[in-house]
């Protein structure tokens, strides 16, 4: 879900800057703990993979891009 909270203007991508994870926050899952993310203020908002990846190379969460993981995982 996207949000309009904190640094947050409805930006598809969250960074955390803590643990150096990308969100995809339309596939937001509960595990992925975006609204602890925002409390502590560690969220830095994207709107693409390109402009957080030219920001810094992130991992993807492995809840909210779990598609993508296995896309990946079954073209090997």
């Amino acid at each position: 879900m996207r949000r309009y909270n904190g640094r947050m203007n409805g930006e598809k991508f969250l960074a955390d800057a803590q643990n150096n994870l990308l969100h995809n926050l339309d596939s937001e899952k509960e595990e992925c703990k975006i609204d602890s993310i925002l409390l502590i203020r560690v969220e830095l908002p994207f709107t693409s993979i390109e402009s957080a990846f030219n920001h810094k190379n992130y991992g993807l969460c492995p809840y909210c891009f779990r598609k993508q993981f296995e896309m990946y995982i079954n073209s090997k």
